[in-house]
């Protein structure tokens, strides 16, 4: 009977492979044509590069190039991390290339490599950034609309080299290069940051602590390029707000617009359709210099100061509900500002800060449960430290503490404050083992390790 069911099993998964197969042929894609002409005016040919990688910015993750090579991921150090590509010789991209791709909208950039490691048609991205010294050109770039059951979509893109945009990249480097302060926002801090997978959101801030600013813009890295946000339906000027990226849109709350000023209103922004407001909060309180992440669905709100103080209650906002719900309290952890969070996929985790005095504690909170407290770090009460996390581990570097000095008859002077010059670069791990540099003591479990 036994051998029966087995056959049966392998049938029935040879089924399933084929309709999956069938499935996989009938998604809608279109075709698309490419080529590339050069207007022979002077400036670097595109014979004198090694190869063409035309990238395509939209496609979902997953998605393939249904002929020629398969599609590759660009290195993030492009400025196009995960964007879907396709490498060619420049006779190729010359002659012009046929592709299918899924049905959607696309930025398609055409990117020159020429590097003095030789020819690399057919290579990889990665390969190539990691050849000599590349230069890299961005040569053209177009958008497209691509519906199924179409002709080809033909875009004949011409190369004119006097205008190209060199871009000199190398993924080893570790080097810093400046970014383009063409059209770039007015000179500021405290103003709000995100990422949104190959753009940078910048808004908000201030010049001078008593008034805020309500412009931002939008930063490509890859072409090096500044484009002004809408000031169309945009939130009142703030600073020592917040602002998290949903993977669609920003999300922005909170701030101050003066001294003493706080607020307790968010916006949505779309790249698309510009600003929205979020409903009005149920009750969070007025506040500033708080903490925010993104948990997938929801952003979660805690610490920060407003009128009455620093403020320990924390909030979920759900983006799709357009609705607001209270978090529990901390425990005995009274509220803070000047700290780190991170989310670590299940949880959100910080530690110290500045509250009612400085904090040597901290506390995870996953969403819907209850607070937990960290175990001692062993590290000075600090704030405006940094910290992230790494998928395993919540690093924490830098920061100002207080210290007391004593005169010589034990009466304590007034304190100082201090750089933490040594770095307090110290680690709190998840079910990893710690070494306690102080003491010598060594065991396993949650804990802190001195680095």
């Amino acid at each position: 009977m036994l051998p029966y069911l087995k056959l049966a099993a392998l049938c029935l998964a040879v089924v399933l492979g084929i309709a999956a197969c069938s499935l996989s042929a009938f998604r809608p894609t279109a075709r698309v044509s490419l080529a590339l002409k050069e207007s022979g005016r002077p400036g670097p040919s595109l014979d004198s590069m090694s190869c063409v990688v035309f990238s395509f910015e939209g496609a979902s993750v997953g998605d393939q190039l249904a002929s020629g090579q398969l599609g590759g991921r660009t290195p993030s150090c492009l400025g196009l991390a995960g964007v879907l590509s396709q490498t060619v010789s420049v006779s190729q991209a010359k002659s012009g290339i046929e592709l299918s791709l899924p049905v959607g909208t696309y930025q398609i950039r055409a990117m020159g490599f020429e590097s003095s490691g030789g020819a690399c048609a057919g290579a990889t991205v990665p390969s190539i950034v990691s050849l000599p010294s590349p230069k890299v050109y961005l040569l053209a770039s177009e958008s497209a609309d691509l519906v199924a059951g179409n002709r080809a979509v033909e875009l004949p893109v011409t190369y004119e080299p006097s205008t190209a945009i060199e871009r000199i990249f190398d993924c080893t480097s570790d080097k810093w290069r400046a970014v383009s302060e063409i059209n770039a926002p007015s000179p500021r801090y405290f103003h709000s940051a995100v990422w949104t997978g190959n753009k940078m959101i910048v808004w908000g801030g201030t010049t001078n602590q008593t008034s805020g600013l309500g412009s931002g813009g939008i930063y490509d890295p890859f072409t090096d390029s500044w484009t002004a946000m809408s000031t169309s339906g945009a939130p009142a000027p703030r600073y020592l707000h917040r602002a998290v990226w949903t993977g669609n849109s920003m999300l922005v709350w909170g701030g101050m617009t003066g001294a003493g000023a706080f607020r307790n209103d968010g916006y949505v922004y779309d790249l698309v359709t510009g600003w929205s407001p979020m409903s009005p909060p149920v009750s969070p309180s007025a506040r500033a210099n708080f903490e925010a992440v993104w948990t997938g669905t929801q952003m979660l709100i805690w610490g920060g100061i407003g009128g009455s103080g620093y403020d320990p209650i924390g909030w979920r906002y759900t983006l799709a509900g357009d609705a607001w719900e209270a978090m529990p309290l901390p425990g005995a952890l009274g509220g803070a500002q000047d700290f780190p969070a991170v989310w670590t996929g299940t949880e959100l985790i910080f530690w110290g800060g500045q509250g009612a005095s400085l904090m040597d504690e901290g506390a995870r909170y996953p969403p819907g449960g209850a607070w937990q407290t960290l175990p001692p770090s062993g590290l000075q009460p600090m704030y405006r430290h940094g910290g992230v996390w790494t998928g395993t581990q919540y690093l924490v570097w830098g920061g100002k503490f207080e210290c007391q000095l004593r005169r010589s008859g034990g009466a304590i002077r007034s304190h100082c404050r201090c750089v933490d010059a040594h770095g307090a670069l110290s680690v709190w791990g998840l079910h990893r083992k710690f070494f306690d540099v102080v003491d010598g003591q060594r065991g396993t479990g949650v804990g802190w390790a001195a680095v």
